[in-house]
């Protein structure tokens, strides 16, 4: 998977585990077409990862790419994941 785009959005807690969601799932409606809980079972840091399912040269600019990011997660798992610690991306360009 290294060559693979991917997005790590970071959270001060788990909220979705709140409210017994796992934290996975996979969308054909987003940038993010495969996403994970990324944390520990408990402490600390708190994370949602994906790999990006959209074509490099669709993906080149990478602000536009962080907000559908953080519109897609906010649709699956509340709003509250529209508002991360951090969110990083790799690998976006050609």
């Amino acid at each position: 998977m290294a060559g693979h785009a991917k997005a790590v959005a970071i959270y001060d807690r788990p909220f979705w585990r709140e409210v017994g969601l796992s934290g996975d799932a996979t969308s054909r409606f987003g940038p993010l077409a495969e996403i994970h809980d990324a944390s520990p079972a408990q402490g600390g840091p708190y994370a949602l990862f994906g790999f990006l399912g959209v074509p490099p040269q669709v993906r080149t600019d990478e602000q536009v790419v962080k907000q559908h990011v953080l519109a897609q997660l906010a649709r699956l798992f509340s709003a509250q994941a529209a508002t991360p610690v951090s969110l990083s991306t790799k690998r976006l360009g050609l």
